[in-house]
């Protein structure tokens, strides 16, 4: 998830959510400040690493498509796939999960 646009994860669940952010830092935070990038599960942020994949296609394809994409379909475009969770699992296209479009702002 992004919070402040920085790279955080939840640690706990809540009214408020409890995050690491990538310095280190804990916060409390309400879910509507947050955005939510991919469902997880992510143990530490330590384990994130940049991947090559074809980004100025990606960035190309917002600006230029007039519309929106989904953060699945802007992965599979640039990385060739998108991890998705077991069902039942928010991010995995139920009503439950993540709806976040991603698109140019206007």
């Amino acid at each position: 998830m992004l919070y402040k646009r920085r790279p955080a994860r939840v640690v706990k669940g809540g009214e408020r959510l409890e995050i690491e952010i990538d310095d280190g830092n804990r916060a409390r935070v309400r879910p509507k400040d947050v955005s939510l990038l991919h469902p997880g599960p992510l143990h530490s942020l330590a384990q994130l690493q940049a991947r090559a994949g074809e980004v100025e296609l990606g960035w190309q394809i917002l600006l230029e498509g007039g519309g929106a994409q989904s953060l699945a379909e802007l992965a599979e475009l640039i990385y060739g796939e998108y991890s998705r969770p077991p069902p039942g699992q928010p991010g995995n296209g139920s009503r439950t999960g993540c709806t976040s479009r991603v698109g140019r702002r206007r």
